[in-house]
């Protein structure tokens, strides 16, 4: 056998064995992410969603009438907050996400490795390596958000670049640029540099190409649109904002773990090594070794540009608020799973005893990982979206009251960590740590209010200067009441803070509702 061949298709390749297969798939992305809902961002897209078809839903809030990045996903989605809770929102949209990225890895994996049920060892080896090999916290199997529909349509463009299929490459890659701006332009970006530096077929029409620009005209329409007419320095500042204080994790090297990194750089060392050592590959996995390659150049171009600009932060901000790493962070672990697995069949077919060993060993792997996210996700007490609160269960309390127990027009000043207010209130809050706009004017009028509410900075960030609003006292709490039409105010309660010359109206726990201003209640 030519080891550089494509490996010989195995049998049985039944539309039923395909639906087993991708259901497998799709048991093992919700083993890996099915954690309590609201989940991280969940908050983030699904308010922004419904308020976009219902606008008195949130009308007055910061965040939700600022101008919309992801105007594709809330337009697909929202619409079923009319007819759902957002709970059974955040579950319809992660099903459906799952299959289909389940869908679009069987087809991309069995492609490089033709073998039935493999897909299913190497979807658990995907989220094992992408959760622990990430250098900026980028993940392609989680809630319900847009980059989730994004690696869908990436991947099955990555299926079709294996299968040296242009004419449907460009198409896909548009889509995803539509569902999510970053995520689609980067591989966009990257998929440009495979079709510029390897060996392909001549152009017989542009058509594709043009199809993929059109198709990608929703997503950058919508984000070219955040800050038309806005002034360079506000642009300049809200950049600033995000790269140093709201997200570094995600965008500043200096800012991320010096583990996570190790194991990233460790990944690209060991997809350069065995691609080095295992050649000669088929001709589809060397195209998607090229594009893992385009991913990586594309990242290690953000680190030189973080290392030239590290004197001048306000150049450096601009550059790195579009999240240079995060193709890198998804793309490596996926090429370097389907590389290893195509040497492993190669072995199993030269030396079946070393390729079983192998095959047992990479079982035991993935299985090791969903085995330690089942143990996490059981043991979490609460969503992963109120994880920074001190009292989540005594949150969620004293949400329901306020639901039940205030006008619905009624605004409240909250915790920085309260994301998860209006998803379990249907109440307004002022802002809070997570849900920042994403526009420019929006992003620095939410760092405005932070600084005003929560500040000063502490050693941790905003987010974290003040353990409870009670710290600021009953007068400057009613001077906010009034500066940002607030009614009310969730206190965390601390053992040292003093009684405030507020009318207490609920108190549970961990926290204490204050009435602001005179509203009646309901």
């Amino acid at each position: 056998m030519n080891e550089g061949a494509a490996l010989p298709k195995a049998a049985g390749n039944s539309r039923a064995l395909l639906g087993v297969e991708i259901l497998l798939i799709a048991l093992v992305f919700f083993l890996n992410a099915r954690w309590p809902a609201p989940d991280g961002n969940e908050t983030y897209y699904l308010e922004k969603a419904k308020h976009l078809w219902n606008p008195s839903w949130g009308r007055g809030v910061l965040f939700l009438e600022s101008k919309n990045a992801h105007q594709v996903f809330y337009v697909l989605v929202g619409w079923l907050a009319r007819f759902v809770s957002l709970w059974a929102l955040a579950w319809i949209v992660r099903g459906c996400t799952w299959v289909l990225l389940a869908f679009a890895w069987q087809r991309l994996s069995f492609a490089v490795v033709p073998r039935r049920g493999w897909a299913v060892l190497s979807a658990a080896l995907l989220v094992a390596a992408n959760e622990r090999s990430s250098m900026a916290g980028e993940w392609i199997v989680g809630g319900a958000e847009a980059k989730g529909l994004a690696y869908v349509l990436v991947f099955i463009a990555l299926w079709r670049l294996s299968r040296n299929d242009w004419n449907r490459v460009w198409p896909l890659l548009g889509g995803a640029v539509s569902m999510h701006p970053l995520v689609g332009g980067w591989a966009f970006a990257a998929m440009a540099l495979v079709w510029l530096s390897g060996p392909r077929e001549p152009v017989r029409s542009p058509l594709p190409f043009l199809a993929g620009a059109l198709l990608a005209i929703p997503g950058l329409w919508w984000a070219l649109l955040l800050n038309v007419g806005t002034q360079p320095s506000i642009v300049h500042r809200a950049a600033e904002i995000m790269v140093f204080e709201r997200v570094p994790h995600h965008l500043l090297p200096s800012a991320f773990s010096s583990s996570n990194m190790l194991r990233h750089f460790g990944l690209w060392i060991l997809l350069a090594t065995t691609m080095a050592f295992g050649r000669p590959f088929p001709a589809g996995l060397a195209r998607l070794q090229r594009f893992a390659l385009s991913a990586m150049a594309l990242a290690a171009l953000g680190l030189l540009v973080a290392g030239v600009t590290k004197s001048r932060p306000g150049l450096q901000a601009s550059v790195l608020q579009y999240y240079w790493f995060r193709l890198s962070d998804a793309v490596l672990p996926a090429v370097f799973v389907l590389t290893v697995l195509y040497l492993m069949t190669r072995l199993w077919i030269s030396r079946p005893v070393r390729g079983r060993a192998l095959l047992i060993l990479l079982a035991l792997l993935g299985t090791m990982h969903l085995a330690d996210r089942t143990r996490r996700i059981q043991s979490a007490t609460a969503p992963r979206s109120d994880w920074m609160l001190s009292e989540p269960g005594a949150w969620r309390d004293v949400c329901a009251w306020v639901a039940g127990h205030t006008p619905e027009s009624a605004c409240f000043l909250t915790p920085p960590a309260g994301a998860s207010f209006q998803w379990y209130s249907n109440r307004k809050d002022v802002v809070n740590w997570k849900d920042v706009p994403q526009d420019a004017v929006g992003i620095v009028t939410w760092w405005e209010r932070m600084r005003d509410i929560h500040g000063p900075e502490s050693p941790k960030g905003v987010a974290h200067a003040h353990r409870s609003l009670g710290e600021l006292g009953a007068v400057r709490l009613r001077q906010l009441g009034d500066e940002y039409d607030a009614d009310y105010a969730i206190i965390a309660r601390l053992p040292e803070l003093p009684p405030l010359d507020l009318p207490e109206v609920y108190s549970n726990s961990g926290y204490t509702v204050v009435r602001l201003r005179s509203t009646p209640l309901e």
